[in-house]
């Protein structure tokens, strides 16, 4: 069990932890301004978490595993030992009765997820989102 200081101490390190992942991200929505459509902000922010990984590129693969359609898009990300990501179509959608201009726009984007709850309702993953000169933006997010 936790002192009351070790639980200050804990709280102080979890909040600065906090405040540079938002820097960080802010930073990374300020160098893609202009490359990347403003909705993928606003839907990769809908996730309880979120991370920018930088910029990629990929390449589109036959590979296909357990539950995937023989229709399905795949493509691993170039120059690296890449898990299969699939292309997903969705939409904007808005929470916490925030109501934005991109509500209901669709939204194309790869994804590689995986369930960490014990119930299989939280998960885990990576996004790419396109931007405008044909590479991605890989966002990392949990919900």
């Amino acid at each position: 069990m936790l002192t009351k200081e070790e639980e200050k101490q804990l709280h102080a390190e979890m909040s600065a932890h906090q405040t540079e992942l938002e820097e960080k991200w802010n930073a990374a929505k300020k160098e893609l301004d202009g490359l990347i459509h403003p909705k993928y902000f606003d839907f990769a922010e809908n996730h309880d978490t979120f991370y920018s990984n930088g910029i990629v590129e990929t390449h589109e693969v036959d590979d296909k595993q357990n539950g995937y359609g023989k229709d399905q898009r795949n493509c691993r990300i170039k120059g690296e030992n890449s898990p299969l990501y699939m292309h997903t179509t969705s939409e904007v959608e808005y929470y916490y009765g925030y109501e934005g201009k991109y509500e209901g726009d669709s939204v194309e984007y790869w994804v590689h997820q995986w369930s960490v709850g014990m119930e299989g309702d939280s998960y885990s993953g990576y996004l790419l989102f396109p931007m405008t000169d044909g590479r991605f933006w890989k966002v990392r997010y949990s919900c």
